[in-house]
């Protein structure tokens, strides 16, 4: 049974960079595809070069991968948000976090004349989200090279997004000087539970990405 050397295995991704595949989950995933098919060509009496060459036309190169690349990019961001809905569903069903939402609600009715509470609330969002963007760029090779990662790391932003939606656009559009604590204490409590989901998927999705990378660069 014919194996590649490590030689020829790293002119494969080394190829695969050239061509396009920036991403390191996505490269492992065709790596790994490529690898099986030009051994097994190879089996059957094919030469490394063209082996290499059949494999990468049955994966959709013409002339780069930049094609296949968007096309699993889309699917890793369906695939996040298919992940999304489900730990939304969860949040709702499971007993701790529901409990944990019941409470936050509860605290905004009971300082709803409080805007103290309100904005610690608020802006505690805003330093968490700025954690997570230094964590980020600190692990950049890992998170924004990483076409999973980088999908949950969008959601995220998507999230500060509508909370400066909800806090400037009254102000801009409405001529409102100063937002209601009732209003501040409603964008709160609609924005928890995709605050709060965003962020578990995100390291979740880290933690399962960092042992496939540690498998990468150890090996």
């Amino acid at each position: 049974m014919m194996e590649l050397s490590k030689e020829q295995v790293e002119f494969i991704e080394k190829r695969l960079v050239e061509d396009g595949v920036k991403y390191w989950d996505i490269r492992i995933e065709m790596l790994d595809h490529v690898v099986s098919d030009v051994e097994n060509q190879m089996n059957l009496g094919a030469s490394f070069d063209h082996a290499l060459q059949s494999a990468f036309e049955k994966l959709g190169w013409d002339g780069s991968f930049d094609a296949v690349v968007k096309q699993k990019q889309s699917y890793y961001s369906i695939f996040n948000r298919r992940e999304i809905w489900k730990e939304l569903k969860d949040f709702f069903n499971t007993v701790a976090t529901f409990f944990n939402y019941a409470i936050l609600i509860a605290l905004c009715y009971f300082f709803l004349g409080e805007r103290t509470f309100i904005k610690i609330a608020l802006t505690s969002k805003l330093v968490i989200f700025c954690a997570v963007m230094i964590f980020s760029l600190i692990k950049s090779q890992k998170v924004f090279k990483s076409a999973s990662l980088l999908a949950s790391f969008t959601f995220l932003s998507l999230q500060i997004s509508l909370l400066n939606c909800f806090l400037f656009l009254p102000k801009v559009f409405l001529n409102y000087d100063q937002l209601s604590t009732e209003y501040l204490s409603l964008v709160l409590i609609v924005l928890y539970p995709f605050f709060y989901v965003g962020y578990k998927t995100f390291f979740g999705n880290y933690r399962k990405t960092n042992t496939i990378y540690q498998k990468l660069i150890e090996g």
